[in-house]
């Protein structure tokens, strides 16, 4: 909130330049302490200029953009809960499915790992998303025993941004990044 509140006496007078390339070494965009509030600040950058050159956003952007985006279903609630939804999936339309993990004993992510993959079926891609909660030993270990389930990408996996490298090594495991 305290970084927000400050964005409007940064704005006021300022004249947004025509081409991203110059907004791009602006302070403006680049609000310390907060990447979100910097990111929200480029998102409406983007919406305003996509409006002002009367196209769509995803074109203003990249001309080529597909005109529908597949999005993944968020997969949470009880072990149960999330079994079930997972099996209702492919038949709703989704192509993906993310699981969050690293909020239970890593044993019992592993097996829902494996039960969800299952619910899935073989045609339904499986991101999932640790967000930071292991240190590598004990992603290492979730990685291994989850790594025959066709995971498109474990988000997160380990608190060390430093560590993703090994864990991969060691896991064998596809990773992305996130808030890092």
């Amino acid at each position: 909130e305290d970084v927000l509140a400050s964005v409007p006496a940064r704005l006021a007078g300022y004249r947004l330049p025509d081409r991203y390339a110059d907004l791009e070494g602006a302070a403006l965009i680049h609000v310390r302490g907060s990447m979100s509030v910097s990111f929200a600040i480029e998102s409406a950058y983007f919406n305003l200029m996509a409006h002002h050159a009367g196209q769509p956003l995803h074109t203003y952007l990249r001309t080529e953009a597909p005109a529908v985006i597949g999005m993944n279903a968020l997969l949470a609630g009880d072990a149960d809960a999330i079994v079930q939804r997972a099996e209702t999936l492919t038949a709703a339309g989704f192509s993906a499915a993310k699981l969050k993990v690293g909020s239970r004993p890593v044993e019992e992510d592993i097996a829902l790992v494996k039960a969800v993959r299952k619910a899935l079926g073989p045609g339904t891609a499986l991101r999932l998303d640790a967000n930071r909660q292991w240190d590598l030993p004990t992603a290492v270990h979730f990685g291994q025993q989850v790594r025959n389930c066709a995971i498109e990408y474990l988000e997160e996996p380990v608190q060390e941004p430093y560590d993703m490298p090994i864990f991969f090594e060691q896991a064998k495991v596809p990773y992305a990044l996130d808030e890092t």
